[in-house]
């Protein structure tokens, strides 16, 4: 498994991000934990179709980090930045095929 500090300490962060809603906060901890978990069961192989989901890419880019045993506090916003910024893109042409569907 990568360095990742305990699901406790974790959520304590998360929980202390005013703008994150609780249920944001439950989602990024399950993908981190989920990704954190497929990594070290070798399902994560490369290249795979699973680092490429929405979540998993950046939890495993936030796992995968240098200095993985520090606070970590601005690699998890960049984190839940990113998370939410591919969230919006995809939400973005997921609107753009049904527009594109209905002419």
């Amino acid at each position: 498994m990568f360095v990742v500090s305990s699901s406790v300490a974790m959520n304590a962060c998360l929980i202390s991000i005013p703008r994150l809603p609780q249920g944001a906060t439950n989602v990024v901890a399950r993908t981190t934990r989920e990704t954190d978990h497929l990594h070290a069961s070798g399902g994560l192989p490369g290249e795979s179709q699973v680092t490429r989901i929405i979540g998993h890419r950046q939890a495993l880019e936030y796992l995968k980090r240098k200095n993985a045993k520090g606070n970590g506090h601005d690699a998890l916003m960049a984190f839940i930045d990113g998370f939410a910024a591919a969230t919006r893109q995809y939400a973005t042409k997921q609107m753009q095929w049904f527009q594109d569907d209905c002419r």
